[in-house]
């Protein structure tokens, strides 16, 4: 039995300034989730040493409770150059706080009622993330721009384990992520987008939570609290035809991720 909920928020305010092209945005962004399980085994298995045999019978409830909040903080800046050179810089901070609550409960007088500790664990994770960057677009003329810049990112990750008992583990990520982007017609009615960008991605907070999970016997599995952050790209390529007078569209795209 599973339930939860998701929200989320976005607020977006930008100005644009006399001088055509010089502009200043700023976005906020926050989301909440909750998602509560309880799952109940009930098994009978038989374990072998040689020819000897043991049954054992399971029957647990495994009481599952994680939430997360997230903020997000979007500012940027743009200034013109030339009429054709446009300069950017973005300042983009975020915090999360992540928990994963885990009770596993035997089956005793009538009741889940013992306590399971090797099976159960309270863990906290925070993340703190700065990131900034600089690009420069370049509109050559009507039929072509493109775009070259990079974020400068460093990731505070900071998990607590509070039960069964207390550990602590800090870790700090930085990176430079590039980015890049064309955009050029290909004809009257169509165009070719082509966009490349560097990025980085946390385990979540249940890839986290250092304990055991058999939830699923035959998939035992266990977090850990030492995983690191992969850092990956992106590519990816859109061609797009559109003419209204014949009603005719083609849309085609090839995209390319790859992280470690």
């Amino acid at each position: 039995e599973r339930n939860g909920y998701n929200i989320g928020n976005r607020l977006n305010y930008r100005h644009a300034f006399g001088k055509k092209g010089r502009s200043v945005s700023l976005g906020f962004n926050s989301t909440v989730n909750r998602n509560n399980a309880d799952i109940i085994n009930q098994g009978t298995f038989r374990f072998f040493n040689g020819l000897a045999a043991r049954d054992s019978v399971q029957n647990q409830l495994n009481d599952n409770f994680n939430n997360s909040n997230n903020t997000e903080l979007n500012l940027s800046y743009t200034e013109p150059i030339t009429k054709k050179i446009l300069f950017e810089v973005n300042y983009e901070p975020s915090f999360q706080k992540s928990n994963a609550d885990q009770k596993t409960y035997s089956f005793e007088n009538g009741k889940y009622s013992d306590l399971q500790t090797p099976l159960s664990n309270v863990f906290t994770n925070n993340t703190n993330t700065q990131s900034g960057g600089a690009s420069i677009r370049f509109n050559l003329n009507k039929e072509t721009n493109f775009a070259v810049g990079a974020n400068v990112q460093n990731v505070e990750l900071n998990s607590d384990r509070t039960f069964p008992t207390n550990t602590t583990v800090r870790q700090s990520f930085s990176n430079i992520l590039p980015n890049a982007f064309l955009r050029a017609e290909t004809g009257k009615y169509s165009n070719v987008r082509v966009f490349f960008r560097g990025f980085t991605s946390l385990p979540s907070v249940t890839q986290l939570q250092n304990v055991v999970n058999i939830t699923d016997p035959l998939r035992v599995s266990v977090g850990n609290a030492n995983l690191k952050q992969s850092v990956g790209t992106f590519l990816g390529s859109r061609y797009s035809y559109a003419n209204k007078k014949t009603n005719q569209s083609l849309f085609a795209g090839f995209f390319y991720q790859g992280a470690k």
